[in-house]
């Protein structure tokens, strides 16, 4: 399934029309149906701050549940009860999501090149 279709999905369980979920989200009316199978951090951030119960690792990856109430590993606290741990998750997770994004980014360069190295 696709970032795409993971939106639809989370939209439908919203009980918005994908227009009314885009203006909440101060996005393009359009957005949703325009969309290729992926979107950018900054359409994300939009998103997760209208909806912040968004588990954006199962948006973007799959993984997961669709909500972070849903899943226990998502809503567990940054800091344990002691005071000993103290991880910024946010943070992780956009380090995780860039080295992502740079992966992709450089698939789809080696899949450009094998197939002008083929034709």
């Amino acid at each position: 399934m696709s970032e795409k279709e993971r939106l639809k999905l989370f939209v439908k369980s919203t009980n918005l029309s994908e227009s009314a979920f885009c203006l909440r989200c101060n996005l393009p009316r359009t957005f949703i149906s325009s969309m290729k199978n992926s979107f950018g951090n900054d359409k994300l951030n939009k998103i997760v701050e209208q909806f912040p119960d968004l588990n954006t690792i199962w948006l973007r990856m799959g993984e997961g549940k669709m909500l972070k109430s849903q899943d226990k590993s998502d809503t567990c606290n940054s800091e344990a009860s002691d005071g000993i741990f103290n991880i910024d998750y946010k943070q992780k997770y956009f380090e995780v999501l860039e080295k992502y994004y740079n992966i992709r980014e450089e698939n789809d360069k080696l899949k450009r090149l094998i197939n002008s190295t083929i034709k």
